[in-house]
This record gives C-alpha cells, sequence and structure tokens, in this order.
C-alpha cells in the first residue's frame, strides 16, 4: 500500500512539473489583441524575456548587437538603450534604469526582460491566468498638432488609449506643461513652431523612462485662460486668449490694442483686511493681513 500511495505521489509530481516547463517554454504572447509567435518568449528561472529581434520586427527601432563585449544597443527617435548581458543596469540616453532582471542569451537569442518593453513604448503588461497569456498593450503617442482659432488655439495630443496625466501652469517665462504618464514617443518633431498671438511653440520629449513619461510644454505669448479636454484617445489642451480680460493673473506678453489707452485708467490694488482686523491666522501665527498686504505690495512693483 505504501509503495502504491509513493507511485501516485511521483506520478502527480512528474504531471506537475512537465506542465510547468510546457508552460514555461511556450507561453502565449498577445500584442494588442494580436497573438504573436511564442518563439520571441523564453521564461528563464521564472522570468520573462523577449528576444531583441522582437523590438526590431515590431516596433522598427534599429538594433545592434556586439557579441565579444555582449552589449545590445537600441535607437529610436526618442533614445539610445545600451544593455549588457548578466548586467541589470541598463543605459537610456546615458541615464542608468534598474532592470527587474538581466538580458541573457538563451538559445543563440539576445533577450531582454519583458517589463522593459514599458520602459520605451509605455502601455500596460498583464499576465491572463485564465488563457494562460502575456499581454501586453502598449501606449505610444502618435502625433501632436495644433488648430487655431479666433481666440482659442488647441494642441491635440492623440495616443493609443488614454492614460494618466498632470498638467501645471509656470511662469517665467509662462508655459503649460502636461506630463502623460505610461506612454512612449513615436514623433520625428520635438519642437513644433506655431508662432500665432496665443502659442509660440510646443516641445515635446520622452521626459523619463521609468515609468514612461511624455512631456509636452507650450510655450505661451499670450494667454487669459485654459482648460484640458479627453476625447476618445485624444487629449485637447484648449488655451484661450481673451484681451478684454485684463484681471487675469495668467495673462503674459499681452499686445494691447492703441485704443485701448490704459495709461488714462487706475489699477486699485485692494489687499484686504488690516488694521484691527488680522483676517484669518494660521496654526503658526501667520496673520492673513501681513500676507495679503505682501502680495498687494509685489503686485504693485511688478505692474509699474
Amino acid at each position: 500500500m505504501k509503495n502504491k500511495y509513493s507511485i501516485i505521489a511521483l506520478f502527480v509530481a512528474v504531471t506537475i512539473f512537465l506542465s510547468l516547463v510546457v508552460e514555461a517554454k511556450s507561453p502565449k504572447f498577445i500584442l494588442d489583441g494580436e497573438e504573436l509567435s511564442s518563439e520571441f518568449i523564453k521564461v528563464v528561472n521564472g522570468r520573462t524575456l523577449i528576444s531583441a529581434r522582437f523590438i526590431s520586427d515590431y516596433f522598427g527601432d534599429r538594433v545592434s548587437w556586439d557579441n565579444n563585449q555582449k552589449i545590445l544597443d537600441i535607437y529610436n527617435n526618442s533614445a539610445h538603450v545600451i544593455l549588457k548581458v548578466n548586467n541589470r543596469i541598463a543605459l537610456i540616453n546615458n541615464k542608468p534604469v534598474p532592470l527587474d532582471v538581466q538580458p541573457a542569451l538563451v538559445d543563440g537569442q539576445v533577450m531582454v526582460p519583458l517589463r522593459f518593453l514599458t520602459k520605451l513604448y509605455g502601455g500596460i503588461l498583464a499576465w491572463d491566468g485564465q488563457s494562460k497569456s502575456i499581454n501586453y498593450h502598449k501606449n505610444m503617442i502618435n502625433d501632436v498638432s495644433f488648430k487655431n482659432f479666433n481666440q482659442i488655439s488647441q494642441v491635440i495630443i492623440d495616443m493609443d488609449s488614454l492614460s494618466k496625466y498632470n498638467l501645471k501652469l509656470y511662469h517665467q517665462p509662462t508655459r503649460l506643461v502636461l506630463d502623460i504618464k505610461d506612454v512612449g514617443l513615436d514623433l520625428l518633431k520635438n519642437l513644433i513652431p506655431v508662432n500665432n498671438n496665443i502659442i509660440e511653440q510646443v516641445r515635446v520629449s520622452q521626459y523619463d523612462f521609468d515609468p514612461a513619461v511624455v512631456r509636452i510644454a507650450v510655450d505661451i505669448n499670450a494667454m487669459s485662460s485654459y482648460y484640458l479636454v479627453e476625447e476618445d484617445s485624444r487629449l485637447i489642451l484648449n488655451i484661450r486668449n481673451n484681451l478684454q480680460v485684463a484681471t487675469s493673473s495668467i495673462i503674459s506678453k499681452p499686445k494691447v490694442k492703441e485704443e485701448l489707452k490704459l495709461s488714462r485708467n487706475k489699477i486699485v490694488i485692494d489687499a484686504g483686511h488690516g488694521g484691527h482686523d488680522p483676517g484669518a491666522i494660521g496654526p503658526m501665527g501667520v496673520r492673513e493681513k501681513d500676507v495679503n498686504l505682501k502680495i498687494a505690495q509685489k503686485v504693485n512693483s511688478l505692474l509699474r
């Protein structure tokens, strides 16, 4: 009886081992919904690697292999990548980027960590336990263009799919900076001259690779307000220049019409509170009237 159970246990162990080996050798790889050949994928010590040839074939990047130094170079419009076999640090535009697993030579192929794709091309990488497949949805910015209307200019960012973003306004010089996360850049132009009464130029760059971040900086000539709209897989940055809005705090380099004759008018700066009325008092004892007064004095100085 003891031998019987030993044989059953051995059979179960062998079955599990063989199933793991088969799974490790031939996982399904699905790119943007299309199943690709499993020859590109290898599982080594439980970590998934992808052939450098895949990067060349499917993304069109130039790939160069130095067999003596065991170094792989990848070139695209935004980056120069240096990967070395058995080294867990990649260089992307001379910046060190850690890898979850080191590149390796497997069956004569140069293999790089599968997760490295998201650093270059953005997107989402996931394992589907039901279908036993690796799914990768890349996310690239395919185009940045602009449209100009009467009092509004639009910067249109077209990508594979919407992703998280952060928009900030900066001064001196005035510019809007849009950071889009988990996206790669597939653009030839990094500088788009506009030169209308609202936008001077648009600058596009792959700002970071860990994770992938594309930065779009819009240099402003004059502006009274701005807002961002999501439309399918596009982001549309609307920038308004209404010259009649003379009280806006974000007008930059306004081109004032001659007939306005502002020199004949007064601008009154009301700091609010003061005297016996301190306004709100902060937890550290800072009084609102003191802060307001300093801001008003600074505004007065800037206006003069």
